[in-house]
């Protein structure tokens, strides 16, 4: 074991838990965390967001999930292309992420002077199509002049974006607010008329359109990866069945045109946010998942390994799960 996965694995066996759940979306990671659960004899739950972190090794890196007790993934298009990928695992279980509902409730909206349309992402036209969402709204910008496009995000291509803005005659229109707080995107969402991500590469799901659906808003997203499990055509947005600017400011103009149509669409969607993508419901399918492998005592590699934990231990009873999703970002490094 190389010295991060040594680290990782005594933060592991230093709480003894008879669970670990691994939230790691980077794949060049996931063979480290593997072994430092094997290192200690915890069982390993792995969740999958999606195909796009595959950094470094690549698929070489899904070999070694092979040895985790249980997976799942975010959407059921994420476990068909994982399931695609990966051999001698029999099945993944799908547990769709849930959203913070006392936040976005809690949250009061953008102040502002004018009405705008939303959009949050990284800036990196191979996964976010931006610049796509920059001509479609120049299309329509001259027909909504009290309208105004607001990004949130920030990424390696903000430069070229910003300079797609001013040559198309949006610098007063268009504003990038790079980074924003939690508590900012919550209140972005809120004041928006309706919120808007056009995407090139697969979503694993789109928390994103979730979010902006819990805050009552109807959204444009791209037909892809697990965003039609969660966006409904017609129901509470619109989706993209091509990467055409045309169509895009087609999709925006319809629900500038039908206010009542983008209320409504905005009401189902945070109606379906509040019955089925809730943290609650997410924790319990975690919890039926982790009452599967079920409570152990504390194995004697665990226990051999740190002795001063062994009191300790068997004074604990019940499930003790270790989700270490920030742990293993610390112990393994910063992504490549």
């Amino acid at each position: 074991m190389v010295k991060a996965e040594q680290e990782l694995a005594k933060h592991i066996g230093r709480f003894c838990p008879d669970v670990a759940s691994s939230h790691e979306w980077l794949w060049d990671r996931f063979p480290g965390i593997v072994r430092a659960c094997q290192a200690v004899g915890v069982p390993l739950v792995h969740t999958l967001y999606d195909t796009c972190g595959q950094g470094c090794l690549g698929k070489r890196a899904l070999k070694c999930l092979k040895f985790a007790h249980t997976l799942a993934a975010v959407s059921v298009a994420t476990r068909a292309d994982f399931m695609d990928l990966l051999t001698g695992h029999p099945s993944i279980n799908v547990i769709y992420p849930g959203v913070d509902i006392a936040a976005a409730d809690a949250a009061a909206s953008r102040r502002t002077d004018r009405q705008y349309i939303f959009s949050a992402g990284r800036l990196l036209f191979a996964h976010k199509a931006m610049d796509n969402l920059i001509v479609a709204f120049s299309l329509i910008a001259a027909r909504y002049p009290s309208i105004d496009l607001l990004v949130a995000g920030d990424g390696p291509d903000r430069h070229e974006l910003a300079t797609a803005i001013a040559h198309n005659g949006l610098s007063g229109r268009v504003q990038l607010l790079g980074t924003v707080s939690r508590e900012e995107l919550w209140g972005l969402h809120k004041g928006a008329l309706l919120f808007v991500l056009p995407s090139r590469m697969s979503e694993g799901l789109g928390m994103v359109f979730l979010e902006a659906m819990a805050c009552g808003k109807a959204v444009i997203a791209s037909a892809s990866g697990g965003v039609p499990e969660i966006v409904l055509p017609g129901e509470t947005g619109y989706l993209l069945s091509d990467e055409d600017p045309r169509t895009l400011a087609s999709a925006i103009g319809d629900l500038l045109d039908r206010p009542g149509t983008c209320a409504q669409m905005g009401w189902n969607g945070r109606r379906l946010v509040r019955s089925r993508y809730t943290w609650a419901s997410a924790a319990d399918q975690y919890l039926d998942l982790y009452g599967d492998i079920g409570p152990k005592s504390f194995g004697e590699s665990c226990l051999a390994s740190f002795p001063d934990m062994r009191r300790r231990a068997r004074r604990k009873a019940g499930l003790r799960l270790l989700r270490f999703f920030g742990a293993a970002r610390r112990a393994l490094g910063p992504s490549q």
